[in-house]
């Protein structure tokens, strides 16, 4: 009888690189910045790690330096003014030692240095609910692996719509503490009067309506991890408070001298660079020490665009059916659209469009016109005459300028008009697309705030509220890093 040789194909490892260090600096040596990892941000955006912000030619995010095991490259972020490597415009260059490369009006010089870095990249394409192949993603895989395992304080940094919320539920589903409770507390949906009692919780008649007693966040979390979203909002006189149950593990609920010890797993998360809020001094030092124990930050989509289709097609086998029952196909065309746009809102937008696009197409094509990433959404009888090729990434030189001059003179408000409807039909169409324009627009420009959109318009916080309710703008899709998550 002939033996049979049963072979059992182990998963691919996680591969780690050692890569050398570097640093980026002026010419002139008055600003250097270390690297911190295998990538460094140039920009004039406080999240920037070197930034620029007396160069106003220089973008919020202008470039980018990172490296694999092949070496370290340089990567223009679709800015304005564009990156240069003497007099030519580079989408994408590799980097040498002591190598000049140009950010709007300054010159930067690489630098590797003697010290060695060693980076793990997962070898799998997801983590929990987060999808991602590419090696930035691949990367965040690998760490979150590891950080797992450990009770560690975690940090999530990373920009509106970037799934930082999925990282806490992912690493929490990979510990050892995935069978206890998992409870969100957003600092940024609770007022400021019970900020406290919320976190901590109450005894009956700490304050007025306090009928009984309440159990806090940490109380509820027990056993499980807590999930502090919005961190950077936290009220400064709530961050020592904070900072003691850390660090005692320990907490005291409102109106009463008792103290409870807690059995909690940390994870905080922020789209706001919290070192810079340390530097201006609206957020504690000790804290942000205390918080980021262990901390990764989620790349923005734009930096990530060879991860696009990989999501588009998740997001479609989600989605509704076509009208006959034909799985949902995009073509290479659309695709490459997608991937060309920068993604203000990050995955959470290119989820919005996927799934939008999957309703009304019509056939199991998605439709482009349903698929058009530029701000705004379809009305019937107007369209925005900008093309994606006319947005930012497309490559176009428009000359050295201030950045911010003219990004915002349109509102990318050109509009043709459908004469083939009604007249009443087509205005109100062009007018519903014009505020729809206006205030999207807006709200990107003050990173999602609606006040001080309100004081830009001239016009009340109310009124502007029930514009938006009415448009069904939602803030939170417009939010960059300046507001919330």
């Amino acid at each position: 009888m002939a033996e049979v040789t049963r072979t059992v194909l182990a998963p691919p490892a996680d591969e780690a690189v050692r890569l050398r260090t570097f640093r980026v600096e002026t010419l002139d040596g008055a600003t250097v910045a270390p690297s911190r990892g295998r990538v460094l941000v140039v920009g004039a955006g406080p999240e920037a790690d070197l930034g620029l912000p007396t160069d106003g030619a220089v973008s919020r995010r202008h470039a980018v330096v990172e490296g694999d095991e092949r070496g370290y490259r340089l990567r223009d972020l679709a800015s304005k003014n564009g990156t240069w490597v003497g007099r030519v415009r580079i989408g994408e260059c590799w980097l040498t030692d002591g190598m000049v490369f140009r950010v709007g009006r300054t010159d930067l010089r690489f630098v590797l240095t003697d010290d060695e870095l060693e980076v793990v990249f997962s070898a799998g394409d997801r983590f929990g609910a987060l999808i991602g192949a590419s090696r930035a993603m691949r990367e965040v895989f690998g760490l979150l692996g590891r950080v797992a395992a450990t009770d560690a304080t975690l940090l999530v940094e990373g920009e509106s719509g970037t799934g930082k919320e999925l990282v806490a539920h992912a690493v929490h589903a990979a510990s050892p503490r995935a069978d206890g409770p998992f409870v969100v507390f957003d600092c940024s949906a609770v007022s400021r009067e019970l900020l406290e009692s919320e976190l901590f919780g109450h005894v009956r008649g700490a304050f007025t309506g306090a009928a009984s007693d309440r159990r806090g966040a940490f109380e509820e979390a027990r056993g499980g991890t807590l999930f502090i979203d919005e961190v950077g909002e936290l009220d400064p006189d709530l961050q020592p408070k904070l900072l003691r149950a850390l660090e005692r593990r320990e907490i005291r609920r409102v109106g009463s001298n008792a103290v409870q010890e807690v059995d909690v797993r940390i994870v905080a998360a922020t789209n706001r660079t919290l070192l810079e809020e340390v530097r201006s001094g609206r957020f504690r030092e000790d804290l942000y020490y205390r918080l980021a124990v262990l901390s990764v930050r989620l790349p923005p989509l734009r930096e990530r665009p060879d991860d696009i289709p990989l999501l588009v097609h998740h997001f479609l086998a989600r989605s509704a059916p076509s009208p006959d029952g034909t799985p949902r196909t995009v073509s290479w065309e659309t695709m490459e659209k997608l991937r060309a746009w920068d993604w203000p809102g990050n995955v959470r937008e290119l989820r919005n469009y996927v799934e939008r696009a999957a309703i009304l197409s019509e056939g199991s094509r998605l439709e482009t016109r349903f698929l058009r990433p530029d701000g705004t959404r379809a009305a019937a009888g107007v369209h925005a005459a900008t093309d994606l090729s006319d947005q930012p990434g497309s490559g176009r030189d428009p000359g050295l300028e201030d950045e911010g001059t003219s990004a915002d003179r349109s509102l990318d408000a050109h509009l043709r008009v459908d004469i083939g409807i009604p007249f009443k039909d087509a205005k109100n169409a062009l007018i519903d697309a014009f505020e729809r324009t206006y205030w999207t627009t807006l709200l990107r420009r003050t990173g999602g705030n609606v006040s001080r959109a309100a004081r830009m318009a001239d016009m009340h916080r109310k009124s502007v509220e029930y514009i938006l309710r009415k448009l069904d703008i939602q803030r939170e899709d417009l939010i960059d890093t300046t507001d919330e998550d």
